[in-house]
């Protein structure tokens, strides 16, 4: 899980019962629309308009007072303050007119600077006045945040409460809350307002979709387990620094690239925590960086979400900076003798890091207990794939077909059908038992006595086949069948059937995705 702060990314791996990050995520998501509903409430009762109402009008009061004072004690002085957007002026009067510019300069200098000290004077309670008035702004609006946050505060209590009751075992989980509940209470007003304008095309949405997720504060599950029964095992067979170590996907917007926290992906690091990781340490030597990477990870305990440019000198994004995640597992590298001796011989960090060697041999004693045990791992590979239950006897296959239809050569030939032939023997050769073998292969044989002399008499067959056409054929007993003129298949051969069922299953795809649109 991931939660922002500022520009880091705090990332909380506490292991909660199955399903909690999910129940987090999913009530969390919903508060802007529980706090809709309850804004709706409070902020449109009687009562929260009457309180800023009777705010407005003492305010306006205390402003008319002010204002008539100065007016007033301007007038005493035969002058009168002239308010305007630029700001106030003082002018004198003459018989309670103003008086014109033409008329105050045609004054003696002793009558114009005695209107000037008066003026000055009054300029001075202009100014004391509007200081007076500018507290009186800040005293409303204080006021008035007042009365919102209080109102506020009924209208999200019901939905944090849950919350903090729900998490209250959880220290982050509760100090990211409260920071998510005073950020709710510092502004209001996205949560309240009206709706916007639309946003011309290309322009990121505003926050009354989501006030959350525009103001970085929206809960990502990093890593999901919650249908995990034990512990995460990871294969990962393209072990590139992204894979291993996650990233930070960005998008274009307007000629440059934005990204949130939502858009930090897992790599198999941070999927394997808590569980294992297997890897085939040639892929991860092939990859750059990566094996490097990885021993840090194993020393330091914790993974860092960062871009791998910036350690080779090259300008990256600079943006958000995820805090490092804890991780324990174990890791299980596959690969042959020869790379375990020469990390063992150059890299000292090596034996320190992988201490526990199991070498995999290719034969074990035939005992009872292996043959029960290799029967089992047999159809537990059939279970899981969905087979047939595995018969030993009919016909073995080998080797592999190329994209032509074609079949391939395989190596040890001889060792195959000579292994396959024992087993059939000893349940009894009965005619039907063979192996069907590329036809490359035929040159290659060297076969025992007695399989030579088996498959003399028939008890025993070796089929050579050059396509997969003719292994169907002899595996089935039901011609494969060739493309005719008109692109299908004879009636009763297996391609045509193969091809009919690629027709319907083309066919109920057309119906479930419906027809395409027309062009215009």
């Amino acid at each position: 899980m991931t939660f922002l702060k500022s520009f880091d990314i705090l990332f909380i791996t506490d292991k909660l019962f199955s399903g909690s990050w999910k129940d987090l995520q999913q009530s969390y998501g919903k508060s802007p629309e529980n706090f809709e509903g309850r804004n709706t409430e409070i902020f449109g009762s009687e009562e929260y308009n009457n309180r800023k109402h009777n705010i407005m009008e003492e305010h306006q009061k205390k402003y008319r007072e002010a204002m008539d004072a100065l007016d007033m004690e301007a007038k005493e002085k035969n002058l009168m303050v002239q308010t305007s957007s630029m700001g106030a002026a003082v002018i004198p009067l003459v018989d309670g007119m103003p008086m014109s510019r033409e008329a105050f300069l045609s004054l003696k200098d002793e009558e114009r600077e005695a209107i000037e000290a008066r003026r000055l004077v009054i300029m001075r309670k202009v100014d004391e006045t509007y200081a007076h008035l500018r507290d009186l702004d800040k005293e409303v609006a204080e006021k008035m945040k007042e009365i919102d946050l209080q109102a506020g505060e009924i209208a999200i209590s019901r939905p944090f409460e849950e919350l903090f009751k729900f998490y209250g075992e959880y220290p982050e989980v509760i100090h990211f809350l409260k920071e998510v509940k005073q950020y709710t209470l510092s502004k209001l007003d996205l949560f309240i307002q009206t709706p916007l304008p639309p946003q011309a095309p290309g322009f990121p949405s505003g926050p009354q979709g989501d006030p959350f997720m525009a103001y970085k504060y929206k809960v990502n599950i990093f890593v999901d387990n919650s249908s995990v029964s034990g512990p995460p095992i990871i294969i990962e067979s393209n072990p590139n620094w992204f894979n291993m170590f996650g990233k930070i996907e960005r998008r274009a917007l307007m000629g440059t690239y934005v990204s949130d926290h939502t858009m930090i992906k897992p790599g198999a690091v941070q999927l394997a925590n808590g569980g294992y990781l297997i890897l085939n340490i040639r892929d991860v030597l092939l990859n750059q960086g990566v094996w490097e990477g990885l021993k840090r990870v194993i020393k330091a305990k914790e993974v860092l979400v960062e871009d791998p440019w910036e350690q080779f000198g090259f300008f990256t994004p600079q943006g958000m900076r995820p805090q490092p995640m804890p991780v324990e597992f174990k890791i299980v590298v596959l690969g042959d003798d020869t790379l375990y001796q020469l990390l063992s011989m150059y890299d000292e960090d090596f034996w320190q890091m992988f201490k526990v060697k199991v070498d995999f041999d290719y034969q074990m004693p035939r005992s009872d207990e292996n043959l029960q045990a290799y029967a089992c791992f047999i159809q537990t590979c059939c279970d899981s794939e969905t087979l047939l239950p595995f018969d030993r006897s009919g016909i073995a296959v080998t080797g592999s077909v190329n994209q032509k239809g074609e079949i391939q050569p395989i190596g040890g030939v001889n060792h195959k059908i000579e292994g396959f032939f024992d087993v059939c023997k000893a349940k009894g050769l009965t005619g039907d038992h063979g192996v069907l073998i590329p036809h490359q292969n035929i040159r290659n044989l060297m076969l025992r006595e007695d399989v030579v002399k088996a498959v003399h008499e028939g008890t025993f067959h070796i089929y050579e086949v050059k396509t997969i056409d003719e292994g169907i054929e002899i595996l089935t007993g039901i011609p494969a069948g060739e493309k005719q003129t008109d692109g299908t298949f004879p009636e009763g051969t297996v391609n045509y059937l193969v091809d009919r069922r690629l027709r319907e299953l083309a066919d109920g795809l057309k119906g479930f995705y419906g027809s395409a649109p027309e062009a215009v």
